[in-house]
């Protein structure tokens, strides 16, 4: 059952990418947005692309030229979901795009700065969620090379 929480982001979710963490491999949060034809669009992001901010704010990297980006620009809106300690949350999003961030390994990326305005919870009595979308590294030494610049360059951009 789909229970209100307080609109922050979740205690498992910010040890996970909150600032100075490593990024959490196998970690996946979905980002919903809404393309321009209506239809929902799904983004999956690692915990290498989320800086929490604070208990209300977190900063996101993007590909420059992904549906994701280009949706959230024109919107503001998304939600975030993710499976973290047996409880499905959903985070209602509004974001503003902030000045890009730029590291070696992935290049320019587009940067949003976003508060959660909304929270939910799913749980119920008879069941514990064991995960939600999950992966596994095939070569984890570049890739987390690559977050490692990622959230670095989110974490030192200003928030404004």
């Amino acid at each position: 059952m789909s229970v209100p929480r307080e609109p922050v982001v979740p205690a498992s979710l910010a040890v996970a990418v909150g600032r100075g963490a490593e990024a959490a491999e196998g970690l996946t949060l979905l980002l919903l947005t809404v393309r321009e034809d209506g239809f929902p669009h799904v983004a999956m992001l690692s915990a290498g692309e989320v800086v929490a901010r604070d208990a209300r704010r977190l900063a996101i990297a993007l590909w420059p030229s992904s549906t994701a980006a280009t949706a959230l620009a024109r919107t503001g809106r998304a939600t975030m979901a993710a499976v973290l300690d047996g409880v499905g949350w959903s985070l209602r999003l509004e974001a503003r795009e902030a000045a890009a961030v730029e590291t070696p390994l992935s290049g320019r990326l587009r940067r949003f700065e976003a508060t959660v305005v909304a929270a939910t919870a799913d749980e119920a009595p008879y069941a514990v969620l064991g995960s939600g979308v999950t992966f596994r590294l095939t070569d984890p030494h570049p890739t987390l090379r690559r977050w490692a610049q990622v959230r670095a360059a989110l974490e030192a951009a200003e928030a404004s």
